[in-house]
C-alpha cells in the first residue's frame, strides 16, 4: 500500500472483550481495519502481542495509539514504536465536541462526519448488521476514532505552535 506524502501512518487499537479492533490510518484514510475475537485467560497477552506484531510488520506505522488499558499498553510498547495514550472520552471531545455523548450518539455523529465509517456497520452482503453483530461492527469504529482524534490533537498542537510564532 502506498503512503501519502502528507501524513504519518498510525496503528490504533481498542480492546472490548472479547474483541480486539485495530486500524491503520493514513490521515483520514483507513488503510486497514480488523477485528479479532481474542480468547481470555493466560494467552490474552500473547494473542494481543501477535496481532500488534502482524500489523506493525505489514504496515510499518510510525506510532501506536491505544487507550490507557494495561494489556494494550504492554502490547503496544512491545512493538518498540512510540506509544500514545488516548481515551474514548478525549476522542468524543475532539471529534464531536461532546465528551459525555453516549456511544450510540458518538457512532451516529462520527459516521455522519466521516461517511466512509458507515461501511464498518454493514454486513459483507451490504445489509446493515443485525443487533447481535452490531457490537463487533461498532467496536471497529473505536480504534479509528482514537486514531482520528489523536491526529486532530496533533494538528491542533501544530496549529497553535504556528499561531504563536
Amino acid at each position: 500500500m502506498q503512503r501519502s506524502n502528507s501524513s504519518a501512518w498510525i496503528l490504533a487499537a481498542y480492546y472490548w472483550s472479547p474483541y480486539l479492533a485495530m486500524a491503520v490510518l493514513d490521515g483520514e484514510r483507513i488503510v486497514e481495519s480488523v477485528c479479532h475475537r481474542i480468547r481470555g485467560g493466560v494467552r490474552t497477552a500473547v494473542n494481543l502481542d501477535a496481532q500488534f506484531r502482524e500489523l506493525v510488520r505489514d504496515y510499518a506505522p510510525e506510532c501506536v495509539v491505544v487507550p490507557p488499558v494495561l494489556a494494550l499498553m504492554n502490547a503496544a510498547s512491545a512493538t518498540h514504536l512510540p506509544t500514545k495514550m488516548h481515551t474514548i472520552r478525549e476522542a468524543k471531545a475532539s471529534l464531536i465536541g461532546d465528551e459525555k455523548a453516549s456511544h450510540r450518539e458518538f457512532y451516529k455523529r462520527l459516521t455522519a462526519r466521516y461517511p466512509m465509517l458507515g461501511r464498518l456497520l454493514l454486513h459483507p452482503s451490504g445489509k446493515p448488521l443485525i443487533a447481535k453483530d452490531r457490537s463487533r461492527g461498532a467496536v471497529r469504529l473505536l480504534p479509528i476514532a482514537l486514531g482520528l482524534a489523536y491526529q486532530t490533537s496533533i494538528k491542533a498542537t501544530r496549529d497553535r505552535g504556528t499561531a504563536h510564532a
